[in-house]
């Protein structure tokens, strides 16, 4: 035995009290272990049981982050039941959305996708999968809708932190906005046009994010053309941030599955 070694375990067996019983008892193991296999053999085994150890912390650690980044995503709920596996694809038109989304996630060169189409022809089903899969790969992500965006930027906009608000959401990795400009009607039943204040507020959430190249999830009742209707800088930016991954879902009836199956009588 080294004469290190027989220091340590020395100094164990002096030690008292209830935790100092417990050393004691693992040194008489080590000098037992020792005296059979020699000190070679010990480090050794320490040296395997150390590396477990840290392995066994790094996986926790690895899962503690991964659910804070699920909690803090705001998707743990609806990635529930919001997958690929569960995506409803029976129709070309529903395959060709789940390929393109899978197309999306297997490449690096666009960050942008930007899927349109009408209430419950699966964009949010399909944008909250795309959010799941970088989530799964340690990508720190944030859901919110459009609305609740421009809210949270027209509350602060008179406040010294309305730039801490914008860098925010401009600099998390991955920004998924739902019901992108969603079509709002007045009391005369026309749609209204967003504000110019709405159209500014999101001009610079992602304006930022064009310029730092972070990965934008957007999807929206509205087609790229309707969103260049309403500012053509900002919908012109968005297709060609998005290159080919933007999809834009034709209007038909059947393709809301959430009116799927309703029983006429």
């Amino acid at each position: 035995m080294s004469d290190e070694m027989t220091s340590i375990l020395d100094i164990l067996a002096t030690m008292q009290g209830d935790i100092a019983e417990g050393l004691k008892a693992a040194a008489e193991r080590a000098k037992a272990y020792i005296a059979k296999y020699g000190v070679e053999a010990y480090e050794q085994r320490l040296a395997e049981y150390t590396k477990r150890e840290m392995e066994e912390r790094d996986r926790k650690r690895a899962e503690e982050a991964s659910r804070l980044r699920l909690e803090r995503s705001g998707l743990a709920d609806s990635l529930e039941t919001m997958r690929f596996d569960t995506f409803n694809a029976t129709e070309d038109w529903q395959k060709k959305m789940l390929d393109k989304c899978k197309s999306f996630l297997a490449q690096e060169d666009s960050k942008w996708l930007y899927i349109s189409g009408q209430p419950g022809c699966g964009k949010t089903h399909l944008g909250t999968a795309v959010c799941g899969e970088l989530l799964s790969k340690g990508r720190p992500t944030r859901y919110m809708t459009h609305r609740e965006l421009i809210n949270r930027l027209i509350a602060s906009q008179n406040d010294e932190d309305y730039y801490d608000v914008v860098r925010e959401y401009g600099t998390v990795d991955v920004l998924y906005l739902d019901d992108f400009f969603k079509p709002v009607k007045n009391d005369r039943g026309e749609i209204t046009r967003p504000t110019a204040a709405e159209i500014k507020h999101t001009f610079e959430v992602l304006n930022m994010r064009l310029v730092r190249n972070g990965i934008t999830i957007i999807t929206s009742e509205r087609s790229l053309i309707e969103i260049c209707d309403i500012d053509e800088a900002l919908g012109s930016r968005i297709k060609q941030k998005c290159g080919k991954y933007t999809m834009d879902i034709l209007r038909k009836p059947g393709r809301n599955y959430r009116m799927r199956d309703i029983e006429r009588i």
